[in-house]
């Protein structure tokens, strides 16, 4: 359903348009991508200049330098949380959940990575609206093989020498991937070209349970790239989160986490119309050339 409602959102056309001969009309209604962007636009209305407040702080001091903190930190020089905020919002109206927001702290202060929401597998036990809930949460990418072995002489990772020999062996197709990423998700290594290779790598968050179903780890985390462990399970360095990443959904599920699309009922409907305004223009072409067969 997400793959559905993001070609829709795309505009693109749709699948039985494939099947028409040369002298078919082939319209597209520019309606799916308009309708998402007016919901955007009423996200970022929301936002006034001063749209954080501080709560339950014991001195008005307190509350105060939090308050000047978060608005130097989420302005648009550092974090920009508001577009960063509104893209989240925009993938979550286009199919149903957000991009994964994983804050980063660099040099210039804090900033979010948007992720993919068909990168990230979460525990279909997790509630509605808590992003922290259910047992584990992982992260898939394809990394670099030099950002690997940096990560190695750094300390975060090991065991990385040789991964990109391991083109050869297949893991399990991410069937929710779009059509570019389900091609390479086909294989542990993808080559970009002949001197540059990725690295299917999954970072795992969550509760680690020992062959028997005991809990080992409650909070931990650990990295494996390919078919290699290449950072040993260890305590979650985070004090109050589980896991880095938070998604939400504007239209929410009642019973699972992940949302539901703002296009999502209308994909049928939208189809109807770019066939329906394919065939009226077929038979006014019809009507100014009867000759054509």
């Amino acid at each position: 359903m997400q793959r559905q409602c993001w070609d829709v959102y795309q505009e693109k056309e749709p699948p039985n348009y494939a099947a028409k001969q040369e002298w078919q009309s082939q319209a597209i209604l520019p309606k799916p991508y308009a309708a998402v962007q007016f919901a955007v636009a009423m996200v970022q209305a929301a936002f006034s200049p001063q749209f954080l407040s501080i709560k339950e702080e014991p001195k008005n001091q307190v509350s105060a330098f939090w308050t000047r903190l978060m608005l130097r930190q989420l302005d648009e020089q550092h974090a920009n949380f508001v577009v960063r905020f509104s893209d989240a919002a925009e993938m979550g109206f286009a199919v149903g959940q957000s991009f994964e927001m994983i804050p980063l702290w660099g040099p210039k202060g804090l900033t979010y990575s948007l992720v993919e929401p068909w990168k990230i597998y979460r525990d279909p036990d997790a509630l509605t609206r808590e992003p922290q809930s259910g047992m584990y949460w992982i992260h898939e990418e394809y990394l670099d093989y030099w950002v690997l072995r940096q990560g190695e002489q750094t300390g975060r990772y090991q065991n990385t020498l040789g991964l990109q020999q391991m083109g050869a062996q297949s893991p399990v197709v991410n069937q929710m991937a779009q059509q570019p990423e389900q091609a390479r998700l086909r294989q542990y290594v993808y080559q970009r070209h002949k001197y540059r290779d990725a690295i299917l790598t999954r970072e795992f968050w969550g509760t680690v349970l020992s062959p028997k179903g005991e809990l080992l780890l409650e909070n931990s985390t650990f990295a494996v790239a390919g078919n290699r462990v290449i950072q040993t399970p260890g305590p979650s360095p985070y004090s109050s989160l589980r896991w880095p990443g938070v998604s939400f959904s504007p239209l929410p599920h009642l019973l699972r986490f992940e949302g539901r699309s703002l296009l999502q009922s209308v994909c049928s409907l939208w189809y109807y119309m770019c066939n329906l305004l394919s065939m009226h223009a077929d038979y006014q072409n019809w009507i100014v050339n009867p000759m054509r067969e």
